[in-house]
């Protein structure tokens, strides 16, 4: 059966993404055990009430930096290696502490860029529903062994967001060592933000940048993964996770701050998502492929007539990337104002731009599209 304690929703939680930061499980720069099993406590309480519960979590690195030597400040390749140890370490923690409540947990490595590409994205999306099915806890980190430091996620709170869009979570939790979102942050007049509708420059802007010496992540992190999640229709709570009532402040009290789509009214039907998947997909990606700069006509009809995107409104090419790859598509000023699925290669655009649809044959030798990215495969953000 659904959950239906969260007060500050008005449908039940039937699936839920809980993201822990690195701050909250660490002491003295290693993981804490006693920390761990608390959030532990947590998710399998909300299992048991049937909420199908994925765990994003950091702390790899931060559980291995005692058993490697090295510094301060280590390499990329170092990082990975403690990545590489931790990840070890930090699962058999969870393991265990899962075990003694009598849940399983398996482990899912995610990576920026294989998700890039639709089957993988598909894939991993089976592969977290079969784990439901079979009444397993996903724990899911970023695969940072593998990840090359231009396709990683910005931070876990980043990839949090795109794991609601893989399971169509009905909330996504942020856990910090901070109520929230504040006005005024650091002033005497500082003050809770309680609700955010669509996230805005000003909102950003109190946001401001991060202050963990352990994780990545900041409360502009959260922010900016609080409006990823919106893609997808998931509303996100920022909330401290460090109070001793921390069931109750999350679920009966709803403390912190929580973050609705921009198109939240009462709820989105399932019928919606279903029909949003290959955009919030597409929403997903942090890192496009490359971009496509568009004239004037192409920007008002993206926006205002939801068309394709057609050879002759593109004025340039930025990078290079094949037919299939996922590419931003931006305005003159370089405003982004879509993602989408290219038809064609960045070289075969190069030759079409500014030319009509009934040329391509002629420029190319062939056509294998009328349009460059086609309607279906857009997502306008």
């Amino acid at each position: 059966m659904p959950m239906r304690d969260f007060k500050r929703l008005p449908h039940p939680i039937e699936r839920l993404v809980i993201k822990i930061g690195s701050s909250l499980l660490t002491k003295e720069g290693r993981i804490h055990r006693a920390s761990v099993a608390r959030f532990v406590d947590l998710i399998a309480r909300l299992r048991e009430k049937g909420c199908q519960t994925a765990l994003v979590t950091s702390g790899a690195v931060a559980s291995a930096r005692h058993l490697l030597p090295v510094g301060a400040a280590p390499t990329l390749a170092q990082k990975q290696a403690l990545a590489s140890v931790g990840q070890v370490h930090l699962m058999e923690l969870y393991r265990k502490e899962f075990e003694k409540r009598g849940h399983k947990v398996g482990q899912v490595l995610l990576s920026e860029y294989l998700l890039k590409h639709r089957p993988s994205w598909l894939n991993a999306r089976t592969t977290l529903t079969a784990l439901f099915d079979l009444g397993v806890i996903p724990v899911i980190n970023e695969n940072d062994v593998m990840s090359v430091e231009e396709l990683k996620f910005d931070s876990n709170d980043a990839l949090g967001a795109v794991v609601c869009g893989l399971m169509d979570a009905d909330l996504y939790i942020i856990l910090s060592d901070v109520d929230g979102l504040f006005r005024r942050f650091g002033t005497p007049e500082q003050s809770l933000i309680e609700t955010v509708r669509g996230v805005d420059a000003s909102v950003e802007k109190e946001a401001g940048l991060s202050r963990s010496a352990v994780g990545t992540g900041g409360m502009a992190s959260k922010v900016s993964a609080a409006r990823r999640a919106g893609r997808f229709s998931v509303p996100t709570l920022i909330a401290n996770g460090r109070t001793k009532t921390l069931w109750e402040d999350l679920f009966a009290r709803g403390r912190g701050t929580l973050f609705y789509p921009p198109d939240w009214t009462d709820g989105v039907s399932p019928e919606h998502r279903q029909a949003n998947r290959k955009k919030a997909w597409l929403a997903s990606t942090i890192h496009p492929s490359g971009k496509l700069f568009v004239d004037g006509g192409a920007v008002s009809a993206l926006l205002e007539r939801h068309s394709s995107l057609l050879p002759s409104g593109v004025l340039r090419v930025e990078g290079n990337f094949h037919g299939g790859d996922v590419v931003a598509i931006c305005a003159e000023d370089g405003r982004e104002l879509a993602r989408g699925v290219s038809a064609y290669a960045s070289y075969e655009i190069r030759k079409i731009q500014g030319h009509k649809t009934s040329e391509i044959p002629a420029l190319l030798g062939y056509r294998n599209a009328d349009e460059v990215v086609h309607r279906d495969n857009l997502m306008v953000l």
